[in-house]
């Protein structure tokens, strides 16, 4: 890749560091990119204001932040989703990037893990970068002006299931075949792009020991977890969408 005009230093919170730099959003979008060329429209905007000194990395920035979440694939190509309280709709797991989080990936795997309590350490990556870049505007509303959430999504397969949900936002989660009407409505594109990885995965799973079952004929699994008095991950305001 060419030399990114983006300065290489890192945004602050008050005196604290940030991990993740503006070269880093920058270099991401640019591979993203590279893979996925019908989404430059879109994204040119955050190029441009990447190239202007923002900090999406601000959260606390009223104009525009980014944001990270987990697309999360069982071995059997089903894909997780999550029931957002405040939304009150199905979405992948995730939220808002942190100042302590060093790479975007990190963002999605805390988000993974405080949303479900599936850790790092249970997943693989799918993808060396992410699997879908989302941008959207969000209206006003009391307390909040609009503002425009750059949301970088990363691709996971896992053996794990959900163990505690983040009480305080989420209410339920499911498994879900790809061709279900609640994942084209969660927004997800380019999951086609994940099915040669996502055979591999399998057949590395049927390999080892331990074959992929049939799932034919099922949807909208639920997937177990804790009674609501476990007590939950949870983490302040975090928000997915807003």
């Amino acid at each position: 890749m060419a030399e990114s005009a983006v300065p290489q230093q890192a945004g602050t919170v008050g005196s604290e560091r940030r991990g993740i730099t503006t070269r880093h959003f920058e270099e991401t979008i640019l591979d993203y990119l590279d893979r996925y060329p019908s989404d430059r429209d879109k994204l040119e905007r955050v190029l441009v204001l990447l190239r202007d000194g923002i900090d999406l990395a601000d959260r606390n920035d009223p104009r525009q932040h980014a944001t990270a979440g987990a697309v999360l694939f069982n071995r059997q190509g089903r894909i997780l989703l999550v029931h957002h309280k405040g939304l009150d709709m199905w979405v992948q797991p995730g939220g808002h990037v942190e100042h302590h989080d060093r790479r975007l990936v990190d963002a999605a795997l805390r988000e993974l893990t405080e949303e479900t309590g599936i850790t790092r350490d249970q997943v693989r990556p799918l993808l060396d970068g992410p699997v879908q870049i989302d941008t959207g505007d969000f209206p006003a509303a009391p307390g909040r002006p609009a503002h425009l959430h750059v949301d970088f999504r990363y691709a996971f397969v896992t053996d794990a299931d959900v163990m505690t949900l983040q009480a305080e936002e989420i209410t339920d989660a499911r498994w879900y075949d790809l061709d279900n009407p609640e994942v084209a409505r969660s927004g997800l594109t380019h999951l086609a792009a994940l099915l040669p990885a996502l055979a591999a995965s399998a057949g590395s799973a049927a390999a080892s020991g331990n074959p992929v079952r049939s799932t034919a004929g099922r949807s909208g699994t639920r997937a177990p977890h804790p009674l609501p008095d476990t007590p939950a991950v949870v983490n302040g305001d975090e928000c997915h969408g807003q």
